[in-house]
């Protein structure tokens, strides 16, 4: 019997909170996805960050607040002033329960030296 791929559905975000060095989104992930800190390689995930040319992500962490999936973006080194960093759509975030879910769009973050934006 051959195994079924789960049907991937879209994921948008909401920009919530940035540093140097991570960006914060809030995410309409149903809140019964498992909350664990991942890899980009991790259960699934495909994100391609061949576009970036600053830096990759190191890790990504989950939390629920208020029941919102909200998720964290950690780079092992710090952004400078005017620097980009792109999540393309398609995009794939799997979870350890099976699920998976690709953006519904590009996300272009731009660092202003203390924060970043997010057109859109």
């Amino acid at each position: 019997m051959e195994a079924t791929e789960p049907e991937k559905t879209t994921v948008s975000f909401q920009y919530r909170y940035g540093t140097n060095n991570l960006i914060q989104v809030n995410t309409d992930l149903p809140d019964t996805v498992p909350c664990e800190n991942f890899l980009t390689t991790d259960n699934g995930c495909s994100i391609d960050e061949s576009a970036n040319k600053y830096q990759h992500i190191g890790w990504i962490g989950m939390e629920k607040v208020d029941g919102v999936i909200v998720l964290t973006f950690h780079f092992n080194m710090p952004f400078g002033a005017g620097q980009t960093y792109c999540l393309p759509l398609g995009s794939i975030f799997g979870f350890k329960d099976g699920s998976r879910y690709s953006l519904d769009r590009d996300y272009t973050f731009t660092f202003d030296g203390s924060g970043w934006s997010l057109p859109g």
